[in-house]
């Protein structure tokens, strides 16, 4: 095991080493790739089966004049080129955002503050239930928003029996 000692030279070791890759006439240094296998290695990626890429994805936001660079890790068993890889990351990240939008902005996950034991994988899971019901009745009410669904399942039970049993 490394100590805090070794790490400068184990760190000058790698920056030493010739890097051959350029990408957009850039140079990656070899340590952060380095980096993102010790740390693969460490969760157990050594029994993943099929691994076949790391991405590093670069992203760029120039917002008020000032523009903020963020660097973000991947390992992958997509052997596809970078266009796919990008295609892909992009797409989970939409979905992601989408779903956190939607149960944030209607079912205030955000501001819980429950944190004991299992109860947040809990309240989660039966947010997304929540979700997945108020989802299936506004086929009924098409001109209707999540958040007015949930407010009017409130008002009357008659609509809050329609959402119970939106999947039944």
């Amino acid at each position: 095991m490394l100590s805090s000692e070794d790490v400068p030279g184990f760190l000058y070791h790698f920056d030493t080493l010739e890097d051959p890759r350029v990408d957009r006439k850039k140079l990656y240094p070899l340590t952060e790739l380095l980096f993102v296998v010790i740390c693969a290695n460490l969760c157990g990626a050594q029994s993943w089966c099929d691994l076949k890429t790391v991405i590093m994805l670069e992203s760029r936001v120039s917002s008020g004049g000032h523009t903020s660079i963020e660097q973000r890790y991947f390992i992958s068993s997509l052997a596809a080129n970078a266009k796919q890889i990008a295609q892909t990351i992009r797409s989970h990240w939409a979905v992601e955002n989408s779903l956190h939008w939607v149960l944030n902005v209607t079912l205030r996950e955000d501001d819980s503050r429950v944190r004991n034991d299992h109860a947040p994988e809990n309240r989660s899971m039966v947010r997304h239930i929540i979700l997945n019901r108020l989802q299936n009745t506004k086929k009924k009410f098409k001109d209707m928003s999540i958040r007015r669904l949930q407010k009017k399942a409130g008002w009357g039970d008659s609509t809050l029996d329609m959402i119970l049993m939106a999947a039944f």
